[in-house]
């Protein structure tokens, strides 16, 4: 960062100051407190949703019945909507570094046969 002459308001004199950056850049702290920013906005919702959604409704799946607040089984669906989802995900990056391993392998063994290839060519006696 450049220091540059910049006129004072109060002397009106023209002094050399550390500019302020146009960018500041994000750091892991920045996006920390932004992280617990939006969990408090999001918690603070899903504690309005539960206490606005206290009416009891009857669920029943896969035989078994029973009596639950409506706020409890949305939460419960979007729950196992998110699980559904993580594991759909975790499946998929598995796939893509099995993939990207065996591609390293493969370059690998490649690499290691061109090396051996030139070196019987630089060597025909060996």
């Amino acid at each position: 960062m450049e220091d540059s002459p910049v006129t004072s308001p109060e002397t009106g004199t023209r002094d050399v100051v550390d500019a302020a950056p146009a960018y500041l850049e994000r750091t892991r702290t920045s996006m920390v407190w932004w992280a617990v920013a939006v969990a408090v906005v999001l918690g603070v919702a899903l504690v309005v949703f539960i206490v606005q959604n206290t009416r009891h409704v009857r669920i029943t799946f896969f035989g078994v019945h029973g009596n639950i607040p409506v706020a409890v089984a949305l939460l419960a669906s979007a729950l196992a909507g998110a699980v559904v989802v993580l594991a759909a995900g975790i499946a998929r990056v598995a796939q893509l570094r099995m993939r990207l391993r065996r591609a390293r392998r493969e370059t690998r063994h490649h690499e290691r046969a061109r090396r051996q290839e030139s070196a019987r060519r630089e060597d025909p006696l060996a």
